[in-house]
């Protein structure tokens, strides 16, 4: 999955396709480790346009660390769901969904880990704060901010989460 994550910082999308789909392929009997490929998977599926292909990668990566107790990678997948509400034109939703993982991840006492993860958060709340507006974004935000985490995960995986 290192090799993944290299490929992607240096903008070699072809090579990080293949090798989180090896490695997504080799992890399928641990629920764990596969969420992560998974995710990067559903990243580079909304990168390349093909919203269901995301919402299905990245509903199977938040079923999986939801079910695990996974909260740190649950958050995670709470910043793959805002992007696929930016990708919507959703913006109040994910501005909230941003606002819900930024809460769990001072919760947590972490940045995220994953460099596209990363790069996205911060692509989906400029988005956000673009189409909506400084206050109406910070209202979002702030809403998000409230839900607990379970809650938070409730909405990414209702309105909008089957792709």
């Amino acid at each position: 999955m290192r090799l993944g994550a290299i490929a992607y910082l240096r903008g070699d999308l072809a090579a990080t396709a293949t090798a989180y789909e090896e490695a997504f392929a080799s992890t399928q009997a641990d629920p764990y480790t596969r969420q992560w490929p998974g995710r990067i998977l559903g990243y580079l599926a909304l990168a390349a346009g093909e919203l269901p292909a995301a919402a299905r990668r990245f509903r199977e990566s938040l079923d999986d660390t939801w079910h695990g107790h996974w909260d740190a990678a649950t958050v995670e997948n709470l910043c793959a769901f805002a992007a696929l509400a930016r990708e919507r034109a959703q913006w109040e939703r994910a501005a909230r969904l941003l606002g819900a993982a930024d809460a769990g991840l001072e919760r947590r006492g972490g940045p995220l880990i994953e460099p596209i993860g990363g790069r996205e958060r911060e692509r989906t709340l400029a988005a956000a704060r673009e189409r909506l507006g400084e206050p109406a974004c910070s209202a979002a935000y702030a809403a998000g901010r409230e839900l607990s985490l379970e809650q938070a995960v409730t909405e990414a995986l209702q309105e909008g989460g089957d792709g």
